[in-house]
């Protein structure tokens, strides 16, 4: 007989926000695609993560990341740290949530 699924049962994706300067989220470099970004219209990578615990985390991407995420390859261990935030250089747009890419050697 087939299983009935309900709105409990639908699988929902793990989105890391950084909210405050210092989060951060560390672990396994699992994966990698690019999506389209609703807000921007335009592709963004996003970089699938596993942490210690075997979660799975996706953290979105933007140009300073991307750039840096060059150097990360699969399987490496990994930290996305938010480091600070810049006032935005566009009047009424939210401030630069900047963030920084670490990894083992």
């Amino acid at each position: 007989m087939p299983y009935t699924f309900t709105d409990d049962d639908k699988v929902k994706g793990n989105w890391f926000k950084f909210e405050n300067v210092g989060d951060k989220i560390q672990g396994t470099f699992v994966g990698k695609r690019q999506v389209m970004n609703q807000l921007s219209g335009q592709n963004q990578w996003i970089y699938e993560i596993m942490t210690e615990e075997n979660d799975y985390w996706n953290v979105g991407g933007k140009p300073a990341v991307d750039e840096q995420m060059r150097r990360i390859s699969l399987g490496q261990i990994v930290e996305f740290r938010f480091i600070e935030e810049r006032p935005s250089k566009k009047i009424g747009m939210n401030a630069a949530k900047i963030i920084g890419v670490y990894t083992n050697k």
